[in-house]
């Protein structure tokens, strides 16, 4: 496993706040369907800077799901 250290900016006098960009990162993950027979999986590489919605939507995608619930059909 690779350590990354983070460098912090020195303030330069102005008084504007910096945000520190951390560099992105690639996950590989692999997401099984519980309780399911034969069993269901998809494996994703995504990039570690994703919103949780986005992760969300990317899921959805992978899946074919159409972000529905039965009770709403």
């Amino acid at each position: 496993m690779r350590s990354y250290r983070r460098s912090i900016a020195k303030p330069t006098g102005s008084t504007r706040r910096r945000s520190l960009s951390l560099p992105s990162h690639r996950f590989a993950m692999r997401i099984d369907l519980m309780g399911v027979r034969p069993p269901i999986w998809h494996r994703i590489e995504t990039n570690s800077d994703l919103t949780l919605d986005t992760f969300h939507m990317v899921i959805q995608v992978a899946f074919e799901w159409t972000d529905s619930h039965l009770h709403e059909l």
